[in-house]
């Protein structure tokens, strides 16, 4: 399991990357911007309880608290949020091969395999 799109102010987690340096590098991708969004937006759900992200920018209430996988790669709710805010949102490469790889496809996950994600993520959570 690797994580990705993990912002410090909102889960001080190993990889999480600070707010201020989101917008920095340029999406260094050949698709679309849209295309990893629709990706992100179609992970399975790991687990979610009840609050939201508030936007960084502003405090509004922009996505439910939880958190998504395509069972390489897991991100939280509010990651495809931020890059259709930022579309400058360096993308980890290792995700967009991965992505690219995959042809943008998600196969559906065993049950038991999500449970094993939970209790992985649910341990750098703490």
């Amino acid at each position: 399991m690797k994580l990705i799109g993990f912002i410090k102010e909102h889960n001080d987690v190993k990889g999480a990357v600070s707010f201020a340096d989101i917008n920095k590098d340029a999406l260094e991708n050949n698709k679309p911007l849209f295309e990893v969004i629709d990706y992100l937006n179609k992970g399975t759900l790991v687990f979610s309880w009840m609050g939201y992200s508030e936007d960084l920018d502003n405090g509004e209430l922009i996505t439910p608290d939880s958190y998504h996988t395509d069972g390489v790669f897991v991100w939280p709710a509010y990651f495809p949020y931020y890059l259709n805010k930022y579309p400058e949102y360096k993308v980890n490469e290792e995700f967009l091969v991965h992505l690219a790889n995959n042809n943008f496809h998600q196969d559906e996950l065993n049950p038991n395999t999500v449970k094993n994600i939970e209790k992985w993520l649910s341990e750098k959570l703490e």
